[in-house]
């Protein structure tokens, strides 16, 4: 279902984000005998929807700028996205689009295939008990009143045009750019225990926060599972000039295995902070123990000097809290 319209549709829609100029067209619509479900006009083109079944494959295009074509896949279901996805080779799924976009504006990626998921089916907050189980497009407005870490560090994601349009998937599987930390639910997600179910090469599979992050490329998030922790925290550096970017930041969860802590902005990716949690009784000792977990690094929004020496406050602060709600 590759359908330039798409791509029309979802830039439009992140105005705030991109703007490009756009020229979209259906060249060979009738000439490839490929049945239209419904044909939706947009202010730079037509939305277009083939009908359920079609092969991926036809001949739509979409100019951005004049001078890129992108075939895109709208998939209908979970199914059909994750047939459209396949090994994840040669295709860019555009979740919320909050990052990926800009990615391909300042073009540090130039994608040939997209994926919308926004007709995917994937966005649900499912609640059984103190357990959860959160698609991914679900956005990250949907998070920001469930419990801590989770819901405060939803809350503290850039601001709330963002938050509405940003989703628990795309910003588990952010890339980091080079000027500042991304995928800020990362951190919370990995103090919470949860696992990831994902679909691509090797077929489905379930597993912790922490293998996915180590081997992501190639996996289509479907959802996330977590169970409510008995006490929770999170705490942030809060600095004028990071404005909506998060420098350094630090999640906590009582659970039934124990105390678990980690941390976003100390490294490329979330990172589990194992030698804090082994001193948890402790703040202060636990806080020096975590830069034992980290890989700081400069960048724009802070030095690694200046994270080496916030960090142990972070972890500090995070376990008195929990240690006051519990």
């Amino acid at each position: 279902m590759p359908l330039s319209g798409l791509v029309a549709a979802s830039l439009h829609c992140i105005g705030s984000v991109c703007r490009p100029s756009l020229e979209t067209g259906t060249r060979g619509a009738a000439r490839t005998g490929l049945p239209i479900a419904s044909s939706e006009k947009m202010p730079n083109g037509r939305l277009l929807t083939l009908a359920a079944g079609d092969r991926l494959t036809g001949d739509r295009y979409c100019q951005i700028g004049g001078s890129m074509s992108v075939d895109v896949l709208i998939p209908e279901s979970t199914d059909a996205a994750v047939e459209a996805y396949g090994d994840g080779s040669d295709i860019t799924v555009i979740a919320g689009g909050t990052i990926v976009m800009q990615l391909v504006n300042y073009g540090w990626i130039r994608p040939s295939r997209a994926m919308l998921l926004n007709k995917a089916g994937l966005s649900y907050v499912n609640q059984d008990g103190s357990s959860y189980t959160v698609g991914a497009m679900t956005p990250l407005s949907d998070l920001i009143d469930l419990f801590s870490p989770l819901g405060p560090c939803a809350r503290n994601v850039a601001d709330h045009e963002v938050q509405y349009q940003a989703t628990i998937g795309g910003n588990l599987c952010a890339p980091t750019p080079p000027e500042h930390p991304s995928g800020d639910l990362q951190g919370p997600l990995i103090a919470l225990g949860a696992t990831v179910r994902s679909a691509g090469a090797g077929a489905e599979r379930t597993e912790s926060v922490e293998d996915f992050l180590a081997n992501k490329d190639g996996r289509l998030v479907l959802d996330i599972s977590f169970t409510a922790p008995d006490a929770g925290a999170f705490a942030a550096l809060d600095r004028p000039h990071t404005r909506h970017f998060t420098a350094l930041a630090v999640s906590g969860a009582k659970t039934a295995d124990g105390m678990r802590l980690a941390a976003t902005g100390a490294g490329p990716t979330g990172v589990r902070l194992s030698s804090a949690e082994a001193a948890a009784g402790n703040p202060a000792a636990a806080g020096v123990a975590a830069l034992q977990d980290v890989n700081l690094r400069d960048d724009a929004l802070a030095s690694a000097w200046y994270r080496e020496r916030t960090l142990p406050s972070l972890v500090a602060r995070v376990l008195t809290e929990i240690e006051e709600a519990s």
